[in-house]
């Protein structure tokens, strides 16, 4: 038996039976539509009457079989689609953990670059200083020893002078002490 249609209009000569034998196969079942349409004498239809052709017990089963497995095959599939997006989200929670990850270390490794170049600018600068405190000391160094030079060189000249002084000094006596006795 093809698709039945849910309802059916009827037509000039039509009778109650006569559309059960052609949709149920069984013309017995005329009162039954009667019955389920509210048709209180089944022999009393009217040409253009919209009929409903209710579902037998058989379709009814049948039809609530297919509804909870269509339920059923939805429930799954959502099931499906709630473990997919459950899925989804626990590797978009694991894929954020591991950039969170990657971002801290990518952090932590310019962190202790930072420090690198900060402690080798440090160590520079203390460098520098060491080196510019070497120069001073040997400068100062430098300028006792030319100071030392200076003075020892001081003494020199001044006891040069005394000598020449004494020099001249005993000169002029022997000078005096010839023209004594050269006078005498």
């Amino acid at each position: 038996m093809s698709e039945r249609p849910s309802t059916y209009t009827v037509q000039s000569g039509d009778t109650l039976s006569g559309i059960a034998a052609t949709f149920y196969g069984d013309e017995n079942l005329y009162q039954w539509i009667a019955d389920a349409n509210g048709i209180a004498d089944a022999n009393m239809i009217d040409v253009g009457q919209e009929i409903n052709l209710p579902l037998t017990d058989e379709e009814a089963s049948e039809t609530a079989a297919n509804s909870e497995a269509a339920q059923q095959a939805e429930a799954a599939t959502k099931a499906d689609a709630d473990a997919k997006a459950a899925a989804d989200a626990q590797a978009a929670t694991a894929a954020a953990a591991a950039q969170a990850e990657a971002d801290a270390k990518a952090a932590a490794d310019k962190a202790a670059a930072d420090a690198a170049a900060t402690q080798a600018e440090i160590d520079k600068r203390v460098a520098d200083e060491v080196d510019a405190e070497k120069y001073r000391m040997k400068a100062a160094a430098e300028e006792a020893d030319l100071q030392k030079r200076i003075d020892e060189a001081g003494a020199e000249k001044y006891r040069m002078e005394q000598a020449a002084k004494e020099a001249d000094v005993e000169r002029r006596i022997a000078e005096a002490e010839a023209e004594k006795n050269a006078g005498h």
